[in-house]
């Protein structure tokens, strides 16, 4: 996948659709969950600097997924007591199976594109990516080509509408 070419596969649903398609394929043993994949860092990295910059739990605030995927960052917040979350990606094979694993968690699993968050207003405290926006980039970081540049433009714009005044994104590329 480091072709460019093959990198602008990464910003379109068939691509991921196909992709956790496989992969729920190759974890099927009659009743096996699609195994996790962690872009770029595992919770247990991640973890000191979630506790340094999240909010506390108790606090309540709403946590939004940016491109969750089949990571398990949902769940291990949850179990530190962030219950208020809204996960969404915009492959629905990957929403469903995070559904299916995660039905013992009360939160909420969309399928929804982050260019076009379906979320009201100024709704979000803490909007968090892990490896979305590196989906959306190819060609050069000096001059990128305008679907790039069209992508992020939209996601970032959408982020922003759906943040509360002071609230939180969290980028990890």
């Amino acid at each position: 996948m480091a072709k460019d070419e093959n990198r602008k596969e990464l910003a379109h649903p068939e691509y991921w659709n196909q992709r956790y398609a496989s992969a729920e394929k190759e974890s099927k043993d009659g009743s096996a969950a699609m195994a996790s994949f962690e872009w770029l860092r595992t919770f247990a990295n991640l973890r000191p600097f979630f506790e340094k910059y999240l909010p506390a739990a108790s606090i309540g605030y709403h946590i939004l997924h940016l491109g969750c995927g089949n990571s398990t960052l949902t769940a291990d917040l949850y179990a530190l007591g962030y219950t208020n979350q809204t996960s969404v990606d915009f492959s629905q094979v990957v929403i469903d199976a995070m559904i299916m694993k995660h039905s013992n968690l009360n939160t909420c699993w969309l399928v929804m594109d982050v260019r076009d968050l379906q979320l009201p207003d100024a709704s979000i405290d803490v909007a968090i990516d892990k490896g979305t926006l590196d989906a959306m980039i190819h060609g050069s970081l000096w001059d990128p080509p305008d679907d790039v540049k069209d992508n992020v433009g939209k996601y970032a714009n959408e982020v922003a509408r759906v943040l509360k005044p002071g609230g939180q994104w969290f980028s990890i590329t």
